[in-house]
């Protein structure tokens, strides 16, 4: 389950970035730079983001290295030049032909 520590520092500074939107650079959200400082921080740590509802969030350039991501709702985020090297991104089942909860399922056959 997900570290609520963890999930409230990824979430922190969400609203402010609609309020306070940068036009001229989309791209770049108070909350991810806010996340990204900690992350530069605090490098041995692997954030537990397991089973957490990140649906619909904007995670444009967001440092995910080695999070543990492992069930947790990515419908419709934006994940754009996030650097997920290392995140554990299974399905936490035990079919391997099961997709991740939102994100499209583009296995062979």
């Amino acid at each position: 389950m997900a570290n609520p520590e963890y999930l409230a520092r990824l979430k922190q500074g969400a609203a402010e970035a609609w309020k306070h939107w940068n036009k001229a650079n989309p791209s770049i959200q108070p909350g991810v730079e806010v996340w990204n400082q900690w992350r530069t921080a605090n490098p041995s740590i692997h954030p537990d983001l397991s089973k957490a509802d990140l649906s619909g969030a904007l995670l444009f350039n967001a440092d995910l290295r080695w999070a543990d991501l492992s069930e947790a709702d990515l419908s419709a985020a934006i994940l754009r030049d996030a650097s997920l090297s290392g995140a554990s991104l299974s399905h936490g089942g035990t079919n391997p032909d099961t997709p991740l909860r939102g994100v499209p399922h583009r296995g062979g056959p």
